[in-house]
């Protein structure tokens, strides 16, 4: 049985409509009886934590009553509501060490894999070192997937310690490999004493691969606006690919895994 659901936040969970944003009505609901019977509904993101809160509202929905009641910002930082969000420094001091002290090395690299990248004729448009997440890379869109070989070549073959590498759309992401979705999601499975198998996590971008590909053990989903080796990658581990777009694609996940008597 389902009791914690960790939704990406982008795509996944809001539709960035030109207007304003989209979740369903139909989720949001779901999402207040499922928390008020003891269970957790929550975000996964590489966002840091005081960007959410915004969307929602402008969604039309106040925040945290109930949902979300907890957060993962920047893949790695759990958050959980106690009348406010409170930053649980048990998990999150050492995540915050370890990314910190990687993200160090990596400045020492910085300009080696740019000018590798450029040498290959792919156009570099920005990148940052953000102390407590990760070191990204802009790159064009037709050039990302060849982007992220070079890289995590460049990784491998300089031997930098703790350090992997994945992608969301034009993002070149390299990270602390304690951490990134799928570890983060095991250590908040953890505090909360669930069983993998207790866990929905859904996404629908190649950085939402490591908690969605069954490595860890959860129930996978992806929404129907999931680029396609998303897709394959749920189906091919049993997950659930739900029809709709974004959060409609969410809502359309939870009502199979009703049907199924899974939530």
């Amino acid at each position: 049985m389902i009791k914690l659901i960790a939704l990406d936040f982008d795509w996944t969970l809001v539709e960035h409509k030109p207007d304003k944003p989209y979740i369903s009505g139909e989720l949001m609901d779901f999402f207040k009886e499922f928390i008020n019977k003891g269970n957790y509904a929550g975000i996964i993101s590489g966002r840091p934590v005081w960007e959410f809160k915004c969307s929602i509202t402008d969604a039309g929905f106040e925040w945290a009553k109930p949902f979300p009641n907890f957060l993962v910002a920047r893949e790695a930082y759990l958050w959980e509501y106690d009348t406010n969000y409170v930053d649980i420094k048990e998990l999150n001091g050492e995540a915050h060490n370890d990314i910190s002290s990687l993200n160090l090395i990596l400045s020492k690299h910085l300009n080696g894999i740019i000018n590798m990248l450029k040498n290959n004729n792919i156009i570099v448009s920005n990148f940052y070192i953000y102390g407590e997440f990760a070191t990204e890379i802009h790159v064009s869109s037709d050039k990302a997937d060849t982007a992220l070989e070079l890289v995590k070549n460049y990784v491998s073959e300089h031997k930098i310690p703790n350090a992997d590498v994945h992608r969301n759309g034009i993002m070149i992401t390299i990270y602390h490999n304690k951490y990134g979705k799928g570890n983060t999601l095991k250590r908040v499975a953890q505090y909360y004493g669930l069983k993998p198998e207790e866990v929905l996590a859904v996404g629908d971008n190649y950085n939402d691969i490591s908690m969605i590909d069954g490595k860890f053990g959860f129930v996978g989903g992806c929404v129907g606006n999931a680029v396609d080796d998303i897709k394959n990658t749920v189906k091919k581990n049993g997950g659930y690919v739900g029809d709709g777009f974004a959060s409609e694609g969410v809502m359309g996940i939870i009502r199979q895994l009703q049907t199924e008597g899974k939530i």
